[in-house]
C-alpha cells in the first residue's frame, strides 16, 4: 500500500525542512505540479524555512501565494 502525497503530507514535509528552504521551496513547486492546493500551513512553514538575507525564495514564496488565492 502506497502513501499518496496530500496537503497533510506536504505540510508536514516543508515544516521538517528545517533549514532547507531550497527543499521547502521544491516541495511547494511540486504541490503545484500535482494539482494540490497549498494553505497557510503550507505557506508559513516555508517562510519559516528561510534566513531574513533568502529574500528571493520570500519573494518566490509570495508570488505563489498570489497565484493560489487569485
Amino acid at each position: 500500500m502506497a502513501l499518496t502525497p496530500n496537503l497533510v503530507t506536504y505540510n508536514a514535509s516543508i515544516t521538517s525542512c528545517g533549514d532547507h528552504w531550497m527543499m521547502a521551496l521544491h516541495l511547494l513547486e511540486e504541490m503545484a505540479q500535482r494539482k494540490i492546493t497549498a494553505d497557510v500551513i503550507s505557506f508559513n512553514s516555508a517562510l519559516a524555512s528561510s534566513h531574513s538575507d533568502v529574500i528571493l525564495m520570500c519573494l518566490e514564496v509570495f508570488v505563489a501565494l498570489r497565484h493560489s488565492i487569485v
